[in-house]
């Protein structure tokens, strides 16, 4: 079941809903309702009456006044001094009719609760007098009526009273006094007073706002304190000793007759009067209100049974809301339903708190304001109680209700302009959030102003949540937004767990500010943000590359063969997946100018920043700077010691992840492909430094070599396609380049790979390495291990098997298992004809010369690698004869090591003759 609005179900009164309600006609006027002037709701006492709640207080104050003036006791002086606009000269009106309406009225269902409640059958008669110090003139006095009708302009306050009991008669007696301002002695005033019981009428004097003549008065003339103590003195006294006389008084409007010295002394002298002998009331208590207000703004309102299932949705709700208990219990529940249609917290904030304002007025002012809140809100507010969101306008205008409020704050600050835009940042909230249909973070705008005056006040977090709560709210929708709106607005304090609008710009709006003054300088903007992206050492790599850390332009990146690092500038922003921005390829196609192609375009590997990333990095960077600003600058010195806390926790909270923010937004990688182009992909997250990252992805891609290789792809033949047809040789350098500046070759991490694959191709026979020296010799490398010092000289070349020559042979390689093929059998013998056959080109590289293999013979058996045979000699760990080396020496595997006490005549006796042997005894 739907939960209608407050308006569908309550009629508001004609008047409210046409607008045709003056501010004035909200301020009762008890002079205008005797001349005739005052609006119809005042001067008709049957619509007046149908306006008015008989409070508990003011039937009080009634009984005692109507009792008086029966002559059944009563009280015969009553004082009242609420506060402007609190219902005291309403209470005045209210006595007025009843003494000279209520007869004609006796069937008025509130001037029958009235009679009831004094304990009477009927209101007595009465002659009233009208003391309206407000509008009483210290040099032209007043206009008042007689008892026949007629009128008459009297100077004092004894000729006004004199005139209105008595006519011309009465004041004739009081004539001299006018004219010498001589307060009349308490005989004469008693005489004026029994003057209406004459004609079996009661006297009834009402005074209001008697501080406001008095104090004027005193200002013309000083000696007129004393006149005016003296009347009081003598109209007090008299009005006691007259059976049916009362007395109602009110003092004082509003703080304001009692600020200067005049007004205070004033003031006192009244009340050391009056006091002897008053009653004082006050006619209405803030639980009346919701009835004084209902009846004067609507014809209708739902009696409680028909009230009671709307409280019961919006009760349900509130016991999901993070309340405090006593906001969920029975005795608010109970205060819902008595102040339906308005939500009752909305009535106390106004209440309890603008009340404080001097020109809000109490009752009054709450009055006016809701009017105009109900007439604004009818058809728009979808709430089921009146309250903030009858306050909202189209948009984020404020409407005249608010405007009503922000009139009262005037002075403080601009409160319209600080307004507006807090409805603006919150409708920017409520967009992101589609189940606040009900412009529940407008409505908090409007809560948390309400709250926050007079200035110090405040909300907490309950207290918008109880004011908002309804039957279809979304708590973490409505939770969430507050904190959006809390984090966006200009002018909420920054207090935790508090909710205050002030007039001074809080740490978001000054930063705000920052923002636009840091904005107009760009040049900072971008310095910090490349002091950021260094600090974040993208550019860290493996020794071998060559890091580039934001270079300025394509002449910063040398052309040469090694693996270029880039980390690009700001400005080098790349899309995946779309044509490469000319200013990042310009790194890659050329050097100092367009002129001026790069030839390893290949070994350049670049990151670059992701467009939207980098927006958001740099507005973070943005941020930074401007909160540096806040620190820094005029707004510092602003700053209380709870802001200063938060701006040093927000500036953290900015820093902090600042350089992980960094490396999140360097992730667009930048390579040439196979075929030539320039492509941007992005790099997948993940751990490790940023190179390290890059190096995982073009190594899976198979675009760059980090670890040796087969040697044999580095051969002709081969699918890299390195070598040129008939070449026979290729430089270890232009291999290098070759990876550098051909696309459709995979990049080298660095010449050391590329190395280690030719050193394991020298290790294993596959290659031949070869240096020529200065002097026209060569040098070559064969089944050895070369030193990265000669892979990396210049003259390095690589020669394949077939088309190598070697100029030296290690001796190591003639052992057995060093050359598959060289060793019929590991035991031997090993001939000298068949080294020369295996060195022919084809089972191995061709030896030079039959020099080159008789010195490689000569070195084994000298170092004892092998032992020769030649000639019926051996040959172990010495020198062979000078001279070409017989085709029939073999060679054979050394034996094993021999003691010397295995070699004496016991042991060897064949090898020993008259006390001698020699090594070929030995050996045989």
């Amino acid at each position: 079941m739907s939960t209608p609005a407050w308006h569908t179900k309550c009629r508001i009164r004609e008047e409210v809903r046409a607008g045709a309600l003056r501010l004035a006609e909200f301020a009762a006027d008890l002079n205008a309702v005797r001349t005739g002037e005052a609006p119809a709701v005042y001067r008709d006492a049957n619509e007046f009456f149908y306006r008015t709640f008989p409070t508990y207080n003011l039937k009080r104050l009634v009984r005692d006044c109507l009792q008086r003036l029966a002559g059944h006791g009563g009280v015969p002086v009553i004082r009242f001094d609420v506060s402007y606009g609190g219902g005291k000269t309403h209470t005045l009106i209210t006595l007025l009719h009843l003494a000279e309406q209520a007869t004609r009225l006796a069937d008025h269902p509130t001037v029958r609760e009235f009679v009831q409640f004094s304990g009477l059958q009927e209101v007595p008669r009465a002659r009233v007098a009208l003391l309206p110090f407000d509008k009483f003139d210290v040099h032209e006095g007043l206009v008042v009526s007689g008892p026949d009708g007629g009128t008459r302009r009297v100077r004092t306050p004894w000729g006004a009273l004199a005139y209105q009991l008595a006519g011309d008669a009465g004041y004739a007696r009081v004539k001299a006094h006018e004219d010498g301002y001589d307060p009349p002695a308490e005989p004469l005033l008693a005489d004026l007073l029994r003057e209406p019981e004459k004609k079996g009428l009661g006297t009834l004097l009402l005074l209001d706002e008697a501080v406001w003549y008095c104090r004027a008065a005193v200002n013309q003339n000083a000696r007129h304190l004393g006149t005016l103590k003296d009347f009081f003195h003598s109209l007090v006294q008299a009005t006691v000793k007259v059976n049916r006389c009362a007395f109602v008084a009110t003092l004082i409007s509003s703080a304001v007759e009692a600020r200067d010295a005049t007004g205070a002394l004033v003031l006192q002298a009244l009340e050391d009067e009056l006091r002897r002998y008053e009653e004082n009331y006050e006619p209405v208590a803030k639980d009346d209100l919701p009835e004084i207000l209902r009846r004067r703004l609507f014809e209708t309102v739902p009696p409680e049974e028909d009230r009671r299932y709307v409280i019961d949705a919006v009760m349900a709700k509130m016991q999901q809301l993070p309340l405090r208990e006593a906001q969920k219990s029975q005795q608010t529940y109970d205060r819902l339903l008595r102040s339906y249609p308005f939500h009752p917290d909305f009535l106390n904030v106004l209440y309890e708190k603008w009340k404080q304002f001097e020109g809000f007025q109490n009752a009054r002012g709450m009055l006016r304001v809701l009017a105009l809140a109900v007439r604004e809100g009818e058809g728009k507010d979808t709430s089921p109680l009146l309250g903030a969101g009858a306050m909202l306008g189209k948009h984020s205008e404020l409407t005249d209700a608010m405007v009503e409020l922000v009139d009262k704050c005037k002075g403080e600050a601009d409160w319209s302009k600080i307004l507006v835009g807090e409805l603006e940042k919150a409708r920017e909230v409520e967009s992101e959030f589609p189940s606040l249909r009900m412009r529940e973070i407008e409505q908090a705008v409007v809560a948390t102003f309400l709250h926050s005056q007079p200035r110090g006040q405040k909300a907490e977090q309950s207290d918008l949540f109880a004011l908002l709560a309804h039957p279809f709210l979304d708590v973490a929708s409505l939770t969430e937004g507050l904190s959006k709106w809390r984090e966006r607005s200009w002018f909420l304090t920054e207090e935790p767990g508090v909710w205050r609008l002030g007039t001074q710009p809080n740490l978001t709006h000054m930063h705000v500010r920052a923002i636009e003054k840091i904005s107009a300088r760009p040049t900072l903007i971008e310095d910090e943000l490349r002091a950021r992206i260094r600090a974040a050492r993208l550019a860290d790599v493996e020794e071998g590359v060559v890091p580039h850390n934001l270079p300025d332009s394509p002449r910063d990146v040398g052309d040469t063969p090694e693996l270029h690092f880039l980390v690009l500038p700001p400005s080098c922003v790349a899309d995946p997946g779309k044509p490469v921005p000319a200013n990042v390829e310009a790194y890659f196609n050329h050097t100092s100018s367009p002129t001026n192609p790069r030839t390893y375009r290949n070994s350049v590997v670049a990151i670059a920043p992701d467009r939207s990333r980098l927006a958001g990095l740099r507005e973070r960077v943005l941020r930074l700077l401007a909160w540096k600003e806040v620190e820094g600058g005029e707004d510092a010195k602003l700053l209380s010691d709870l802001q200063r806390r938060e701006l040093s926790r927000r500036m953290q909270e900015t820093e902090n992840g600042l350089l992980d923010a960094v490396r999140a937004t360097y992730s667009v990688l930048l390579a040439v492909n196979e075929d030539g182009a320039v492509a941007a992909t992005f790099l997948p997250p993940g751990s490790g430094t940023t190179f390290e990252r890059v190096k995982q992805v073009l190594v899976e891609d198979e675009r760059l070599l980090a670890t040796s290789l087969d040697p044999e792809l580095f051969l002709p033949g081969s699918y890299l396609d390195i070598w040129g047809e008939g070449e026979k040789a290729k430089k270890v350098r232009d291999l290098v380049t070759a990876f550098a500046q051909f696309p459709r070759l995979p990049r080298l991490l660095k010449p050391s790979v590329l190395q280690a694959s030719l050193a394991r191709g020298v290790r294993e026979g596959k290659i031949v390495i070869q240096l020529r020296r200065g002097d026209g010799s060569v040098r070559t490398l064969w089944r050895v291990e070369p030193s990265a010092e000669d892979l990396a000289r210049p003259e390095a070349e690589v020669v394949p098997v077939a088309h190598a020559v070697l100029h030296e042979i290690e001796p190591e390689l003639l052992m057995p298992d060093r050359c598959e093929g060289l060793w019929v059998t590991e035991a031997g013998p090993l001939s000298m004809g068949r080294v020369e056959a295996f060195f022919d080109g084809v089972h191995a590289p061709q030896a030079a010369s039959a020099e080159v293999i008789g010195r490689a013979v000569r070195s084994a058996v000298q170092r004892g690698l092998l032992m020769a045979r030649w000639d019926g000699r051996l040959f172990l760990r010495q020198a062979l004869p000078d001279g070409p080396l017989s085709h029939d020496l073999e060679l054979l595997v050394p034996p094993p090591p021999v003691r010397g006490a295995e070699l004496g005549p016991k042991e060897l006796p064949e090898a020993w003759k008259d006390g001698r042997a020699n090594l070929a005894a030995m050996g045989k």
